[in-house]
């Protein structure tokens, strides 16, 4: 979807383009503005990453824009690259045949134009299998986020637990403390384990993990304009019960061990871990 646009001056603001389905919910938002990524795995090095959502001009004059048809990425650990890394595989899904809305919001002023987008006429799946294959995309992309979330959600509580762990020599309960964060720590990092592959980029030396295969999924049952096998159903079920089970597993850790820990530090007079976290999806 191209789209042009004549800006009278050059803003001083953001100017965002705002892509709807028929519905008015939004599918995806861009904006000028540019927005600094960060690593979110404290064992990875912090270099700086690239930033790869497309932005708006907003010269004076004529401007154009090129929207993929796609829902934003998934939620990004960032570092994770690589064949076994899941970057090149967060793409979310393409929208399917219908009518959508853009929106151009600069300042106070908003303008919006209509469009349809149409079938390709040399493509043999009907409109029913092409909106099977985006619903099944749609809920990949939500678990891969979900995934992802929860992974960065892991990494925030144990650093905190490690965190604990160094800076209470002279606490009459210190060594309980150290005990207690390491053992917390070391059950984080198996969830975490089973979720994601973080010792290598190469499959051929460490196996990929659940996120890396149901991104591989995606890939695959988005690499054709076709209804989806039945296979593609089987594996993303099967997928989903074991991350699902990974999920339960921190959601146990968090109301129990983590509330131990927490009535721990308490009791010797430190604050407690807050397991919340904000995560960029793109």
């Amino acid at each position: 979807m191209v789209v042009y646009y004549w800006l009278k001056e050059k803003p001083q603001g953001e100017i965002t383009l705002t892509f709807s389905d028929s519905s008015g919910k939004v599918v995806h938002e861009f904006s000028s503005k540019k927005e600094p990524e960060r690593v979110d795995d404290p064992r990875v090095e912090k270099k700086e990453e690239e930033d790869t959502e497309p932005h708006p001009t907003k010269e004076a004059g004529p401007n154009r824009f090129v929207w993929n048809l796609r829902y934003p990425e998934a939620t990004k650990i960032l570092g994770n690259k690589g064949r076994s890394g899941t970057d090149a595989l967060l793409a979310g899904p393409q929208v399917a045949p219908g009518t959508y809305q853009v929106q151009l919001k600069v300042g106070d002023q908003t303008y919006s134009q209509s469009f349809e987008l149409v079938k390709d006429p040399r493509v043999a799946a009907t409109a029913e299998d092409l909106q099977m294959q985006f619903d099944l995309l749609k809920q990949v992309h939500s678990k891969l986020s979900e995934t992802h979330d929860t992974i960065l959600q892991i990494r925030h509580v144990r650093e905190q637990a490690n965190a604990w762990g160094k800076y209470v020599d002279g606490n009459a309960n210190g060594e309980a403390i150290k005990q207690a964060a390491k053992k917390l720590s070391d059950e984080l990092c198996a969830i975490e384990d089973e979720l994601i592959q973080i010792r290598s980029e190469d499959p051929r030396s460490f196996p990929s993990r659940l996120n890396s295969r149901l991104a591989a999924l995606a890939s695959f049952a988005d690499s054709a304009d076709s209804r989806p096998p039945q296979q593609v159903y089987d594996v993303f079920e099967d997928l989903s019960k074991r991350i699902d089970a990974q999920m339960e597993r921190y959601r146990q850790t968090l109301n129990q061990d983590i509330a131990a820990f927490n009535k721990l530090l308490r009791e010797s007079g430190v604050d407690g871990i807050l397991p919340e976290v904000k995560s960029d999806s793109k």
